[in-house]
């Protein structure tokens, strides 16, 4: 990666190249859309990023973020389900296709 450094251990998860094989492996019907991605682009991109915005990053890339599944699993909540919708599972791929109203 070019520009500044992320924190330790982020850098391979963002560096496209380490990225694209992770992701081919994990989902490999993404694999002609993931060729299209200019990956140099995106890690100038992200690398120009400030700090809080890096971890946001981050935090979405693996999943390590506030949703119902990831609440339950830690206690913090009883259930999984979406407050919005109220879906059973509130996960990572819900939040970004959730067609409640505010969501």
């Amino acid at each position: 990666m070019t520009g500044k450094k992320p924190e330790s251990g982020i850098t391979q998860c963002l560096e496209w190249t380490t990225g694209k094989k992770y992701w081919q492996s994990k989902m490999p019907h993404l694999s002609p859309t993931l060729n299209e991605v200019n990956g140099n682009a995106m890690e100038q991109a992200i690398c120009e990023l400030p700090t809080h915005k890096w971890r946001w990053v981050t935090k979405q890339i693996t999943g390590q973020f506030a949703h119902g599944k990831n609440m339950q699993r830690q206690g913090q909540q009883s259930m999984a389900n979406c407050p919005r919708c109220e879906t059973e599972l509130e996960d990572k791929l819900h939040i970004l296709c959730c067609k409640a109203p505010g969501a």
